[in-house]
């Protein structure tokens, strides 16, 4: 009596080399054109979202160091504005006096509006965003414009695209936009203190023509 020996496969499709799996992406299976991510490719990705969560930080801080400026020059405005009742310090002063009170007045109203300027949010052109959301998954002015469905069909392919240039435009624009803030800050600045430099010198003269 003959025994014939029957050969399974035991060979589980989990256990697959990784000659079978790359011949399956080349026949077209469901990994088929997706690039497989490296150590280089995603140091690469976490710099770029660090830089990203920088420009971020920068922007908060200038947006709390503006407003507290704009908090500072706002009450020395209406300082300055209640000196003119019939009681106050600059309510008589000398003709040069009145000079340099004007001259203190209009340029602590020009830090105040700079300020204000910058803090104002800078959201980009709408037309713009409509003609390029598809491009961009990162700022609510393009994602605003998706559809649910397609959004979510882009999201779910997206290991398959190039990550670098959506986020490489995105910190140049956010660069440029915290740049522009701090020179308005620092305009802000220059515009109040020669602001307050005018009005105390109004003050001073104030005085003197008050004194004896």
């Amino acid at each position: 009596m003959t025994v014939r020996r029957v050969r399974t496969n035991r060979r589980s499709p989990v256990g697959l080399p990784a000659a079978a799996t790359a011949m399956e992406s080349r026949r077209g299976g469901p990994d088929a054109g997706v690039p497989e991510p490296n150590n280089q490719n995603l140091a690469s990705v976490d710099l770029a979202w660090r830089t990203h969560g920088a420009q971020e930080a920068w922007t908060q801080k200038v947006d709390l160091k503006t407003a507290v400026v704009l908090a500072l020059e706002g009450g020395a405005l209406f300082a300055v504005l209640a000196s003119h009742t019939q009681t106050g310090l600059l309510a008589h002063n000398t003709h040069l006096g009145h000079i340099a009170e004007l001259v203190g007045l209009v340029l602590l109203l020009a830090a105040v509006l700079t300020a204000v300027w910058a803090l104002t949010p800078r959201l980009g052109s709408t037309l713009d965003h409509r003609a390029h959301y598809r491009e961009h998954t990162i700022y609510f002015g393009h994602l605003r414009h998706w559809a649910p469905d397609d959004l979510a069909d882009s999201l779910r392919h997206a290991a398959a695209r190039d990550p670098f240039p959506m986020l490489a435009r995105q910190l140049i624009e956010m660069s440029r936009r915290n740049w522009t803030k701090h020179r308005k800050l620092q305009w802000s600045l220059g515009l109040g203190a020669g602001g307050l430099l005018a009005l105390t010198g109004a003050a001073i003269l104030a005085v003197l023509t008050a004194a004896p």
